[in-house]
């Protein structure tokens, strides 16, 4: 049997032992942590050491912010055609004092009917001018002016207002071997100028001229000459159109010369009505 005293010694024997082996394996265990630390303080990135997301959190992206709706622009700009010009009247037979023909009316011009769209309406055309009387025995008359197109109307859109064709002028007459020379033709009217509402904004002054300019009156044809008797009188000028501003009147025609004096002159038309009436109200 071993005795209690050596069972003793050797519990202290392995006591001592287990402390020895301990201090040698602290530091080695600390290098070993150092060692595995470096990497990660060297800034160098480890996929697997990088920490997994929560699947409980949501990853949300940033949106671009929402564009504020722009207003939306006139489609196009639309010009509508401008009224055909009127036919010139036929000269009156040579050696018959035959009269002028008539001179053939402006047209009218087109109209704006689209919406979002900035339209031109078109003018109205220029009447024919009359033919001359042929000279004769008697002269003959001259023929009258043609009256000028109505500019096109803008209705309720964006536009602007057409000016109304110009009146024709008249035929001068023919002159008179014995007789009387031949009247002078009367001037054509000329045509209203279109009509447009309030909505014509652009540019902003455009507001107070809700029509187009009128069209002028054509002159009246001179009065033919008498080789006898006394000179014919001239023809009437034809009346402006309506608008903003009014149409011009027509001058009247110069008298005739006759052995017996000349003719009257024609009557100078009247102007066309002013339709810019809120411009005279505010004093425009």
């Amino acid at each position: 049997m071993v005795s209690p005293s050596l069972k003793r010694a050797a519990s202290l024997l392995c006591v001592a032992g287990l402390s020895l082996a301990g201090g040698f394996a602290g530091p080695m265990t600390m290098r070993a942590a150092g060692a595995e630390e470096t990497p990660v303080q060297s800034g160098a990135s480890d996929p697997a050491a990088a920490p997994a997301p929560d699947d409980g959190t949501v990853t949300t992206t940033a949106e671009p912010a929402a564009e504020e709706p722009a207003p939306a622009p006139l489609q196009e700009t639309e010009v509508m055609p401008d009224g055909a010009s009127g036919t010139v009247g036929p000269e009156g037979r040579t050696g018959k004092g035959a009269r002028g023909g008539r001179g053939g009316n402006g047209g009218d011009a087109g109209r704006c009917f689209g919406l979002l769209v900035y339209c031109i309406a078109g003018d109205g055309g220029a009447g024919g001018s009359g033919g001359g009387g042929s000279d004769g025995r008697t002269g003959g008359r001259g023929g009258p002016g043609g009256s000028g197109g109505d500019g096109g109307d803008c209705g309720l859109v964006t536009c602007v207002q057409g000016a109304g064709g110009a009146g024709g002028d008249g035929g001068d007459g023919g002159g008179a071997w014995k007789g009387a020379g031949g009247r002078g033709g009367d001037g054509g009217s000329g045509g209203d100028g279109g009509f447009g509402t309030s909505v014509r904004i652009l540019p902003l002054g455009s507001i107070f001229y809700p029509y187009g300019p009128g069209g002028d009156g054509g002159d009246g044809g001179d009065g033919g000459a008498s080789a006898r008797g006394r000179g014919a009188s001239g023809g009437n000028g034809g009346d402006g159109g309506d608008g903003c501003p009014a149409g011009q009147p027509g001058a009247g025609g110069a008298g005739g010369w006759g052995l017996k004096g000349y003719g009257n002159k024609g009557r100078d038309g009247r102007p066309g009505r002013n339709l810019c009436l809120l411009n005279n109200l505010l004093g425009l």
